[in-house]
């Protein structure tokens, strides 16, 4: 295929340098577990034409990327024509890279993840405590069945 490089293992300046300059990432998945690549792609102001699978509709932005059903060829030509003829200086790149880092950062997953860790910590004091209440005689309190055990 005439201008189009299969690059295959590249180090991550490499990736970097070329996703910068590419004049499309296309990426024809037809099972992926996040989306890792054409995000990249997408922070590096290329624009992606990527398969139309649930995961790509849910991780990607929802304009200025250009999805095609996966394994049709003919879809697929049709997303990397619009894609191409779009170029770099789409209206949605600025849009589509705040969008990208304000639902996929670090910082909002670790919040995510803490404030998960947060409830179910007290799902299991709540279930620790009701499980001690069952175990103790009725006679003892809490405090006297602590000092004990």
């Amino acid at each position: 295929i005439p201008r189009m490089k299969f690059m295959g293992r590249v180090s991550d300046a490499d990736l970097s340098s070329l996703l910068s300059f590419t004049k499309g990432f296309v990426f024809p998945t037809e099972y992926e577990g996040f989306g890792l690549p054409p995000l990249e792609a997408l922070l590096s102001g290329a624009p992606v034409t990527c398969s139309d699978i649930p995961v790509m509709r849910e991780v990607m932005p929802k304009e200025g990327v250009f999805f095609f059903h996966k394994g049709d060829v003919n879809d697929m030509i049709r997303a990397i024509d619009s894609m191409l003829l779009s170029g770099r200086e789409q209206e949605h790149t600025s849009r589509n890279i705040e969008e990208i880092r304000e639902r996929h950062s670090w910082f909002r997953a670790a919040k995510i993840v803490l404030k998960r860790l947060r409830y179910l910590s007290k799902e299991e004091a709540t279930h620790d405590e009701k499980k001690e209440k069952m175990q103790r005689p009725a006679h003892l309190e809490k405090d006297e069945y602590k000092r004990r055990t």
